[in-house]
């Protein structure tokens, strides 16, 4: 064997490995490609999952605070009826009247007409 085809083989065999390189360099390559990818579908579900408990929380105020408002609205409807039939009953209009004009019961306009419920009624005390 020359020294030519010996030199050949060296330069054959540093191309080999060269290969080798490039083909350990590709698999981690891919390997990363991978790995980001799995990282990126995690992120995505995270992020999905936090916007649906997001929309939710804010369904849930909105519903809470729709509720709290008929609330108030009711107990001030009830509180203005209760005031108009106890200055009704002050001016002496007979209970049937007072009753037909306020929506009241003559249980309910008995039990307001005392000031100290009066005032409960009207201030939620």
């Amino acid at each position: 064997m020359g020294l030519s085809s010996q030199s050949g083989i060296h330069h054959r065999f540093a191309q080999l490995q060269l290969c080798q390189r490039s083909a350990e360099c590709l698999t981690l390559a891919q390997e990363r490609k991978q790995y980001e990818d799995s990282v990126n579908a995690y992120r995505d579900i995270i992020n999905a999952i936090r916007t649906a408990e997001k929309k939710k929380f804010a369904k849930g105020r909105a519903k809470g605070k729709a509720e709290g408002i008929a609330e108030g609205m009711a107990k001030g409807e009830k509180a203005a009826k209760v005031k108009i039939a106890a200055n009704l009953l002050s001016l002496g209009v007979p209970m049937k009247t007072i009753m037909q004009a306020s929506g009241l019961s003559e249980e309910e306009i008995k039990n307001y007409c005392c000031p100290v419920k009066l005032l409960q009624a009207v201030f939620y005390i």
